[in-house]
């Protein structure tokens, strides 16, 4: 049998004093794999059976912290303490950058580890029975405009696509934000929509620099909740026994320190503090997974189903929009307007919109033709035009713009 993963970079842990005092095992062996590219192909010796290896889908917006903190847990469950991991190097599995401000004058200091990119990294975790395999993601929301984030969840959907089973899907989370992404609900509507309620049990949730919240998910919480509630997908447990709190900030601290940054003593037991208490949520994470989520196995008829829609319905409104298009200008040739014609202008938006399915929009004329304008609409809870909920609206990359030209159109010309 041939995997078809790329290896970019393996690190090996051979713990001896360092061992946790734990039921979770330590893992023996890190790998990561950029799955970006599928050039390179590794024989698998001895392929493990679906129990022994657990598969954990990461999920979060853009700039949550979930390279940081794949790098963080590979530390966490690698390590005790801190003190164990500042005598040697950190693990350091995707790359990372971040900024640390320090001194009396808060002065930055720019923290960078390889390039950042926004790949899909599959992570292994290789343990003594289990074999923990963490996917991450490119983040919903991306800042470059709604067309990469088609791109990215195109990619999170292929990968997902070619999974036999899925053990989990965790949602990173920052514990303290007054509004949810917009584009994080469309995303989340066509990622269920491969999956069926079977796997709404296999959710959990991870909040990440949650020390400024006493480790509790926050204001976040019934923001997320009331999201999923909205987006009718099902009952997705959300309770303490799935959710896990975490501060990515320890292992920024030990990253820093091997940069020559200075600490004092009280951000140092700060520091300490937090990563003692990752550990544990760490150590729950793991033990959680394999004592009570159940293996999730994937219909790939399904998928492959909802993979085609996926792929056909964005193409529905252009091409009806042609067609109508074309019908305009055949009439205003069969008026012996030979030489007048529509011409459509797509406008690519640079951030998510939305347009309502049921708001008639605005009427505009064009020539003698009364064309129907769709405005986009910019949600945050409700709708900020026409006050629908976010079940009403349909996401847009592009607005149509109509210009009478006196000229002949092609279709008239043929």
């Amino acid at each position: 049998q041939t995997s078809i993963l790329p290896r970019v970079e393996v690190h090996t842990s051979t713990p001896t004093s360092n061992k946790l005092q734990t039921s979770v095992p330590l893992p023996t062996e890190i790998q990561t794999f950029d799955l970006s590219s599928k050039k390179t192909y590794i024989p698998a010796t001895s392929p493990p059976s679906d129990t022994d290896i657990i598969n954990i889908l990461l999920l979060g917006e853009t700039s949550v912290g979930k390279s940081t903190f794949i790098n963080a847990f590979a530390n966490y469950v690698t390590y005790n303490t801190l003190k164990q991991d500042q005598t040697s190097q950190p693990i350091v599995l995707i790359p990372v950058s971040f900024l640390i401000t320090v001194g009396d004058n808060f002065d930055e200091r720019s923290v960078k580890f390889g390039d950042v990119d926004d790949h899909i990294y599959l992570i292994l975790m290789i343990m003594i029975e289990k074999t923990l395999c963490i996917i991450d993601t490119p983040g919903f929301g991306d800042t470059r405009g709604i067309q990469q984030d088609d791109r990215n969840i195109e990619h999170i959907l292929e990968y997902v696509n070619n999974l036999i089973h899925s053990n989990t899907i965790c949602f990173l989370l920052q514990p303290n934000v007054s509004k949810l992404n917009i584009f994080f609900r469309s995303c989340l509507t066509q990622l269920f929509s491969l999956l069926d309620q079977n796997a709404l049990n296999n959710i959990i949730f991870c909040f990440t620099n949650s020390r400024s919240t006493f480790y509790t998910s926050g204001d976040t919480a019934p923001l997320f909740k009331k999201m999923l509630t909205s987006l009718s997908i099902g009952n997705v447990p959300f309770k303490k026994e799935n959710t896990f709190c975490f501060d990515s900030e320890s292992f920024r601290y030990l990253v820093a320190l091997q940069n020559g940054i200075l600490f004092n003593d009280d951000e140092k037991h700060e520091y300490e503090m937090s990563w003692s208490t990752s550990v544990t949520q760490s150590n729950r994470l793991i033990d959680y997974i394999c004592k009570n989520i159940t293996i999730y196995r994937i219909d790939n008829k399904l998928q492959s189903m909802k993979h085609v829609q996926f792929e056909i319905i964005p193409m529905i409104e252009s091409m009806l929009e042609t067609m109508r298009n074309i019908l305009r200008n055949l009439i205003l040739c069969k008026m012996n307007s030979f030489k007048a014609s529509i011409e459509l202008y797509p406008k690519v938006l640079d951030h998510s919109m939305t347009i309502c399915l049921l708001y008639k929009g605005k009427v505009v004329k064009i020539g003698n033709f009364l064309i129907t304008y769709n405005m986009p609409h910019k949600i945050e809870k409700n709708c900020r035009i026409c006050q629908c909920s976010y079940n009403q609206h349909r996401s847009i990359g592009y607005i149509l713009e109509y210009e009478y030209l006196n000229k002949s159109s092609i279709y008239n010309q043929n």
